[in-house]
């Protein structure tokens, strides 16, 4: 923000002079955001008013994806989210909303707000939760304007309580999870070298099933081909893996509090594993550890799934 407006002691003019350039429409724009937030924060005492953006980038650095707004008072309001039409259907408005409502709960917000034209993406945003307030008829003509509010957190609620997401509060990043998963990668990645080794053979066969009432199943076998050797030698295959039980997420950890599985040694463990969306995949990574075939090799399993239903 610019520094304090000051008084004037020039003579005023008592004619408005429309401006005949887009250059100064977008100074005229600034100066008038500033003047109006020194009024509300003198008015409401939050001064803690800042801008907010994300993108996301192709291999040229080109912008493909992105949202602006900001932040003041305990709300987000998003002015614009954007992606190219190449792009769409990929995941990554999903993965805006998601960047947006983190950094949003992390400054303290308790909710979020934004607009839509009824021909852009209503649909979109209440399926992630976003509801609709009303609708100004005739902006523009033939269409409307759809204003729409999510609570983030309650007002009393601490930042990490608002990190913790159970099924029956699901933001929109974790609202993505719910459905059923194919798989379609499946390794042990060394930790020393990278090599990926395929223990499910070269086409595993899975599914994960994620429902919103707070279960999880998922089943991973090798698809009836075994193993084959790689560089690094001989692959061992646990030949099926499979468990369920009840889930809960906390940021970017997804744990299943085990009850049925096919080792069962699991049973009755929490099994966490890292998440994140990479276009209309996901992935999954469990935490590093000994290989339950060769202790002396650091490994972890790591997974792409794509979405079935």
């Amino acid at each position: 923000m610019n520094g304090p407006s000051m008084p004037t002691s020039g003579v005023i003019k008592t004619s408005v002079e429309l401006l005949q350039s887009d250059l100064e429409c977008e100074k005229l724009d600034a100066f008038l955001a500033d003047r109006i937030y020194e009024f509300n924060v003198k008015s409401t005492g939050y001064g803690d008013g800042l801008l907010l953006g994300g993108c996301i980038r192709d291999s040229r650095n080109e912008i493909v994806a992105g949202f602006n707004g900001h932040t003041w008072g305990g709300c987000c309001e998003l002015t614009h989210v954007w992606v190219h039409e190449q792009h769409r259907g990929k995941g990554f408005g999903a993965e805006l909303l998601r960047a947006a409502e983190a950094e949003a709960i992390a400054r303290g917000c308790v909710q979020l707000v934004l607009a839509s034209h009824s021909f852009q993406a209503p649909q979109f945003y209440e399926h992630f939760g976003y509801e609709r307030k009303y609708a100004l008829e005739g902006w523009p003509q033939g269409h409307s304007q759809i204003f729409y509010a999510k609570r983030l957190r309650e007002k009393n609620e601490s930042l990490r309580q608002a990190s913790m997401t159970t099924p029956r509060d699901l933001s929109a990043r974790n609202a993505d999870l719910i459905g059923t998963w194919k798989l379609m990668t499946f390794a042990a990645e060394v930790q020393a070298t990278g090599a990926k080794l395929p223990i499910f053979g070269p086409t595993p066969r899975g599914r994960l099933i994620i429902l919103e009432s707070g279960q999880m199943m998922t089943v991973v076998t090798a698809g009836g081909q075994p193993p084959r050797a790689t560089d690094a030698g001989p692959v061992k295959s646990p030949g099926i893996m499979a468990y369920s039980g009840r889930y809960e997420i906390n940021g970017d950890q997804f744990t299943t509090h085990a009850d049925v599985c096919s080792n069962e040694a699991w049973v009755g463990t929490s099994l966490a594993r890292t998440f994140k969306f990479v276009g209309s995949r996901l992935h999954l990574s469990t935490a590093w550890g000994p290989s339950p075939f060769d202790p002396t090799t650091i490994v972890r399993g790591v997974s792409e799934w794509e979405r079935e239903a």
